[in-house]
């Protein structure tokens, strides 16, 4: 399986589970960075019709 950056979208070639500092859990998903820059560029998107209490991101 490839993952890719939700940011830049550049497929990382290697990915290692102990590097939390690239990785987002969330209620919605399992969301991957190729760094920490990318991940705190990363705009979190909302669903719509979703509440003004579900416009928060996620806490990591």
């Amino acid at each position: 399986m490839r993952l890719t950056c939700m940011q830049c979208k550049k497929t990382l070639r290697t990915f290692d589970e102990d590097e939390f500092s690239t990785v987002l859990y969330s209620d919605d998903g399992i969301y991957f960075f190729c760094n920490k820059v990318c991940k705190e560029k990363w705009d979190y998107p909302v669903s719509p019709g979703a509440t003004s209490e579900d416009h928060q991101r996620p806490s990591i």
